[in-house]
């Protein structure tokens, strides 16, 4: 029996998106909507990933990028962890560890775009849609 990594990576996905979207059950109605549609999305392109790679020929070169999983489990921490830290913290953290991860160094780009991602969205969401996202608990 042969050993295909990216049919196991591709459940590990699978399995994972289907845990966090049960972990969103418990978010607000309209603040879970967003993740919901994502974690679908990945749980789909997941299961399509794992199916092509069951039919893939055996000995077919594959390259493999550590990168993709670590983006992944990041998500998947930003997610358990914004109801916790609120969205701006939580999205500073994510934005900030992420382009860490594909490769920015300069201290003060990850920092400008971190804090005006951060921004700009909470203030789209909160204000302009009137969309409610969580706040950091120690907020007034």
């Amino acid at each position: 029996m042969s050993f295909n990594f990216d049919v196991l990576l591709a459940m590990f996905f699978a399995g994972t998106s289907i845990a966090l979207y049960v972990h969103t059950l418990g978010f607000p109605e309209v603040s879970a909507y967003f993740p919901q549609r994502i974690l679908i999305f990945i749980l789909v392109l997941s299961v399509l990933w794992g199916i092509e790679s069951w039919r893939k020929k055996e000995g077919a070169s594959v390259s493999l990028s550590i990168k993709p999983v670590i983006i992944f489990v990041l998500s998947a921490i930003y997610l358990a962890i914004i109801p916790r830290l609120g969205y701006v913290v939580s999205t500073f953290i994510y934005t900030s560890a992420s382009m860490a991860v594909l490769g920015v160094r300069r201290i003060t780009t990850i920092a400008a775009i971190s804090v005006g991602a951060s921004a700009v969205i909470f203030i789209l969401f909160a204000y302009v849609l009137g969309v409610p996202l969580p706040r950091f608990p120690f907020s007034l």
